[in-house]
């Protein structure tokens, strides 16, 4: 299996377990915060939407503009979904207590080693950092 086919299964399983658990309240659409690059993140997020037949709205930007922004709207946002592609401002936002729970069939869908202890985060995807270096210096 693909990366991006994994990524997009994982997305799915996320974003359906938000909607089953009722979050979105009546506004027409799912709406994303989302830190990640609008290329990267943007085609998978449409996929999604196509398939599960409902509309996103889409707010990119950085990740940590995105958590201050949520922090100053508290339970006013209209953000469903935050994504982050830094740890760190999903920590600022489960310290002020503004992620809601993930539900239980999510969490099941994801190893247990890429979510929260609190189920308030899953992991969607990782990057390895290298190091390289000249051995003939």
């Amino acid at each position: 299996m693909t990366r991006q086919v994994t990524l997009r299964l994982l997305l799915m399983c996320v974003f359906a377990g938000i909607l089953l658990s009722g979050c979105g309240g009546d506004r027409d659409a799912l709406t994303i915060y989302s830190g990640r690059s609008e290329n990267l993140i943007g085609p998978l997020l449409e996929q999604f939407a196509d398939e599960a037949d409902i509309a996103i709205d889409v707010r990119y930007g950085d990740s940590t503009d995105l958590a201050l922004l949520l922090a100053e709207e508290g339970e006013r946002t209209p953000a469903d979904v935050f994504l982050s592609q830094s740890p760190g401002t999903v920590g600022f936002l489960a310290e002020r207590d503004l992620l809601a729970p993930i539900g239980a069939e999510t969490l099941e869908a994801v190893p247990s080693q890429f979510e929260s202890t609190e189920g308030l985060w899953v992991g969607v995807s990782a990057r390895r950092r290298v190091l390289v270096y000249n051995s003939d210096d």
